[in-house]
């Protein structure tokens, strides 16, 4: 069962990674196609932009292997939130003050988002005793424990379990059934100390098995890159 499911890691940002183009197509495509039948179900007229998509540092996507296709995601991105730029941001301003007067009494500067986190409708049932938001979520703790940030923050989705999910794995509720964009969420923070290794299904071995045989995506252009070597130098 393992043997089949693929674990992609790449930015949202795609700068000049050709290899990457098929898989990151075939993403936001998922992406783009689930959000959309998610809003109509809901009655909601939340647009489903690529600008969107093309914001994240890091796109986490799980997929079978013989069929190609994608089991489920999760999209993240850092925050500083000292920065001014970031405080007026869309996403930052939607979560309640309070949110972030909590994490600012606890000295919590940097951040990263958990957000977009879903299973392909054929998937959700798992297989043979894998839960896959179960995995997708352990792979995100195991980034974020690699990350510089001091906190994951989520607005998670009661209506579907991703709330009581994101409980199994250490978050905290700082906001209950608050109204995210028209979504029914609870905003949640992992603090480091907080990370559990969720529900006993030797998911630890399955999820380190995954991360082991994963296929990552750097972009091949970054401001560091060409600065410290110019392609040509006027």
């Amino acid at each position: 069962m393992v043997s089949d499911l693929g674990l992609v890691v790449f930015e949202g940002h795609n700068y000049f990674n050709s290899e990457a183009l098929p898989i990151r197509s075939n993403i936001y495509n998922f992406w783009k196609e689930l959000w959309i039948k998610v809003n109509r179900e809901l009655g909601l007229n939340n647009e489903v932009l690529s600008d969107t998509f093309n914001r994240y540092d890091v796109i986490i996507a799980l997929v079978e292997k013989s069929t190609k296709k994608v089991i489920g995601t999760s999209f993240h991105s850092f925050f500083d939130l000292l920065d001014v730029a970031t405080q007026q941001m869309k996403y930052i301003k939607t979560y309640s003050p309070s949110f972030f007067d909590e994490l600012k009494s606890k000295d919590i500067r940097s951040v990263m988002s958990t957000e977009y986190l879903a299973i392909n409708p054929e998937y959700r049932k798992g297989k043979k005793g894998i839960l896959y938001a179960d995995i997708i979520a352990s792979i995100v703790t195991h980034v974020f424990q690699m990350s510089p940030a001091d906190a994951v923050i989520c607005a998670a989705r009661n209506d579907v379990g991703v709330s009581k999910l994101a409980k199994v794995h250490g978050y905290l509720s700082l906001l209950d059934d608050s109204d995210f964009r028209g979504y029914h969420c609870d905003q949640m923070v992992l603090y480091r100390q907080n990370i559990s290794k969720g529900r006993p299904l030797n998911k630890e071995d399955v999820y380190k098995e995954i991360w082991a045989n994963r296929s990552h995506y750097f972009n091949y252009v970054t401001l560091r890159d060409f600065i410290e070597n110019p392609r040509v130098v006027a």
